[in-house]
């Protein structure tokens, strides 16, 4: 950490390696980008509300349903198996 960011109460949130797409390394740097730039944004899509941000999306393009389809490659469903128990 820049020791002039030292006494930075929100530091933490600033850990995120995708803030530095942005140029956002202090908390002042990050309200600036909030105020100047957040406004531009039509849609913010979080991962964990995959599908309710597919479904806005599809709303503000006027996409079908068929448009949005998607199949999520690392879902895991039930139990994880050992793998030592189960070639024995």
């Amino acid at each position: 950490m820049d020791p002039a960011h030292a006494g930075d109460e929100n530091r933490h949130r600033l850990r995120n390696p995708l803030s530095a797409e942005f140029g956002v390394k202090t908390t002042k740097e990050m309200n600036t980008f909030i105020e100047n730039h957040l406004p531009d944004f039509k849609l913010v899509m979080l991962t964990e509300r995959m599908d309710e941000s597919l479904m806005i999306l599809r709303s503000l393009l006027g996409w079908h349903m068929i448009d949005v389809t998607y199949a999520s490659l690392k879902a895991r469903q039930g139990r994880v198996r050992d793998v030592t128990t189960a070639s024995r």
